[in-house]
């Protein structure tokens, strides 16, 4: 799929980034004013962890669930509320997050004390209500290579090792704006929890092991290009990986009928999660691109993980979780595949 890239500076300098699926013009409206202060995001290593921790305090006074009038993620009209997005039209935007966790500010990375990286902020829609399940398949495909696109653009700094795209929906998993969006984060320091898990793809050839082996009572929904099943050893109820059964490392390496197929399937996955219950299942859901160096052994592929195991029963991350990094399951995968195969039997998506 073609797209087009629109670049605008805002007023503080931070980017904007306006992709469509054609060539449009943007008639520019009211952008935010600077912050008259912003602190320096920076890290300290925790020292039985080995791992870095970051610190921002200008993030205490980031946007939170403004009333609709004031949503920052909005298209803006002309005379209207500022807003980070100073356009009064767009398909999807991505602009640098005005309260970062990470800072690129820096030319020289240090590996002591920098917080090096950069965070983004991804829109999907002028619609500040629905979810992805509420996009069209081409918008879909248009979000998927705009992740792709700034996926290729951040890594083309030498000094980053990890691209993190990712969604929290719902209030229960700390979502501060209602605005269908997700963002990105990406890392100087290699994260030593996704250092684990390449390495392990590295080695054991997980991947391709995954789509030869896969038990028929996990799989949600197979087709010619993609594998959507409930892994076996799944830590969340009802998570779901959405895999494509040819290696990419990025959405821009997919023919047409392989984009087409994973939009679909996010569609459909996206729409069990915000029907099964009596309100939106809330969740995380991870772009798991390979970090650098590892693209070969990790394919481009989706993965959610929901914190809902029935109507009103949340899944807390408890004490056990929180300090073993171990996890005790309530849905069992083949339970959870089933019902969503039967969710989908019912439901045209």
């Amino acid at each position: 799929m073609k797209f087009h890239i629109h670049h605008h500076e805002k007023l503080d300098g931070r980017a904007l980034w306006l992709y469509s699926e054609k060539e449009r013009t943007y008639n520019i409206t009211n952008d935010l004013e600077p912050l008259e202060k912003a602190n320096q995001p920076f890290k300290k290593i925790h020292p039985l962890r080995d791992e870095p921790v970051y610190f921002n305090p200008s993030r205490n006074i980031r946007t939170l669930a403004p009333p609709p009038e004031y949503n920052p993620l909005a298209a803006v009209q002309i005379n209207g509320h500022p807003g980070e997005i100073p356009v009064e039209d767009f398909e999807v935007a991505i602009f640098q997050n005005r309260w970062p966790g990470l800072s690129n500010v820096s030319s020289e990375f240090k590996k002591d004390t920098s917080a090096y990286g950069t965070c983004e902020v991804v829109v999907y829609t002028p619609n500040p209500l629905g979810s992805l399940a509420d996009l069209s398949i081409s918008n879909i495909i248009l979000l998927l290579n705009a992740l792709s696109d700034r996926f290729e653009k951040i890594m083309d700094d030498n000094n980053i090792s990890y691209v993190l795209p990712f969604e929290n929906r719902g209030d229960f998993v700390g979502t501060s704006l209602p605005h269908p969006h997700g963002q990105i984060y990406a890392f100087g320091d290699l994260p030593p929890n996704i250092e684990r898990q390449m390495e392990n793809a590295k080695k054991n050839n997980v991947f391709s092991s995954l789509i030869k082996n896969i038990k028929t009572e996990l799989i949600v929904a197979e087709t010619e290009h993609t594998l959507t099943f409930c892994p076996e050893f799944s830590r969340y109820p009802y998570e779901t990986w959405i895999l494509p059964k040819v290696h990419h490392s990025k959405p821009s390496e997919m023919t047409d009928d392989e984009i087409n197929d994973i939009s679909n399937a996010i569609k459909a996955q996206v729409k069990f999660f915000d029907n099964i219950f009596n309100s939106p299942m809330p969740y995380v859901l991870w772009h798991a691109f390979s970090a650098r160096n590892y693209s070969q052994y990790w394919p481009y592929h989706i993965q959610f993980w929901p914190l809902q195991r029935g109507d009103d029963k949340m899944k807390y991350l408890a004490s056990v979780e929180q300090i073993t990094g171990l996890f005790l399951v309530d849905v069992m995968p083949a339970d959870a595949a089933k019902h969503i195969r039967d969710f989908h039997r019912k439901n045209v998506v």
